[in-house]
């Protein structure tokens, strides 16, 4: 429950140590976090440089159960480290880093 920041505040208060964790908002020019209206809906996981697991579907189950969205899972080394480069690591370098809140 709860929205994005909130999210981000608890991962880091139970982590306790902000330099091990690095969780990023998406972002279309590296400095900007887009209006809900233009945010991107995409899911991407890669895994020990061996599976992809990319699509729209939240990992909830209301989504696996009841959403028409579909995510679809890859495995192998080679196509993983492909999507890496394309998909991920573009999208990475523009992103922007969601910090602990600052109370």
């Amino acid at each position: 429950g709860g929205n994005n920041e909130r999210t981000v505040g608890r991962l880091y208060d139970r982590l306790g140590d902000s330099d091990a964790l690095d969780l990023r908002w998406f972002s279309r020019d590296g400095e900007n976090t887009p209006d809900p209206s233009h945010a991107s809906h995409a899911k991407y996981l890669s895994v020990d440089g061996q599976v992809v697991i990319i699509g729209s579907g939240n990992q909830d189950d209301q989504s696996w159960h009841n959403s028409r969205e579909i995510n679809v899972v890859v495995d192998g080394a080679d196509l993983t480290s492909a999507w890496d480069a394309q998909t991920f690591e573009p999208a990475f370098e523009l992103s922007v880093p969601a910090l602990p809140p600052t109370d």
